[in-house]
């Protein structure tokens, strides 16, 4: 059985009422649906830089993540992100910070990342993905 771990923006998407993010998103069990500890706190400064989205969807996350496993960045990922940070470098195609940590979680995980930033994530090698705003 496959693990989902929801990248920001599939969260976002989830909240915002993208009708097949929802849709795939509901049709799992809860034991296949994880968040990462990075993703934990991007969605959780969103919320204090707009209080108004917080007053919204906050109680809603909240629910969200005593369902899910929320993944912490370990050492077993700080080796994963070590691994992509470099070859990426050696590329000279480099990804954002919190998406390399996000994107080791999910590799040393062995989930699936669920997300719609496939400009970043399509980079790394191995890594598995899915676009739940296609879908």
């Amino acid at each position: 059985m496959s693990v989902y771990l929801l990248d920001t923006c599939t969260i976002s998407d989830f909240f915002s009422g993208i009708s097949s993010t929802k849709k795939r998103l509901l049709d799992l069990s809860p034991s296949q649906i994880a968040i990462s500890a990075i993703t934990v706190m991007e969605i959780s400064y969103g919320f204090r830089l707009k209080p108004a989205i917080a007053r919204k969807f906050s109680t809603s996350f909240n629910s969200l993540c005593r369902v899910a496993r929320i993944l912490p960045f370990d050492q077993a990922a700080a080796q994963v992100a070590a691994d992509i940070r470099s070859e990426l470098k050696k590329k000279g195609t480099p990804i954002g910070s919190f998406d390399l940590l996000i994107a080791a979680i999910a590799m040393s995980q062995e989930c699936i990342l669920a997300t719609s930033n496939v400009s970043e994530f399509a980079r790394i090698k191995d890594l598995q993905i899915q676009n739940w705003r296609l879908n």
